[in-house]
């Protein structure tokens, strides 16, 4: 969940909707592009920011697979500590307790089943990640 928020609010930087990070690195090697063909251009700084603002530079394949990976390691990493931020927040708004009752009861209730929402909203969030990829695979 952390990783998907993440996302949406680097996406939200850009001002786009990026629910996971193989939506985000097209944006990133783009950036990335754009400052290095503007950095190269023969004629300056100044004129290649006026001839990439009008003539966008396209990130390569290569490079797109290469901020893939970054992210993916860099949200990888971020995921893994993320509870060193988040569970004492959830200790505070008592969020663990609230879900240790929920547990105790399905459990303790013969033949209760155990509802795990939270698990439901990031498979949606990895959906929306597919559906807004294949959208913009289709649209170019």
């Amino acid at each position: 969940m952390t990783a998907t928020a993440s996302a949406i609010g680097t996406g939200a930087a850009f001002k786009t909707l990026t629910p996971g990070v193989i939506s985000l690195a097209p944006l990133i090697a783009g950036v990335v592009a754009q400052s290095a063909a503007i950095a190269a251009f023969p004629l300056g700084g100044m004129a290649g920011a006026w001839w990439y603002g009008v003539f966008p530079a396209r990130p390569d394949p290569q490079l797109i697979a290469l901020c893939a990976v970054a992210l993916i390691t860099v949200f990888a990493l971020v995921s893994t500590f993320a509870g060193l931020i988040t569970d004492p927040l959830q200790s505070l708004l008592g969020i663990h307790c609230w879900r240790l009752r929920r547990l105790v009861r399905a459990l303790s209730t013969p033949g209760g089943q155990l509802a795990a929402p939270e698990h439901g909203m990031a498979r949606a969030g990895d959906l929306a990640d597919m559906a807004v990829n294949l959208k913009r695979f289709w649209t170019g």
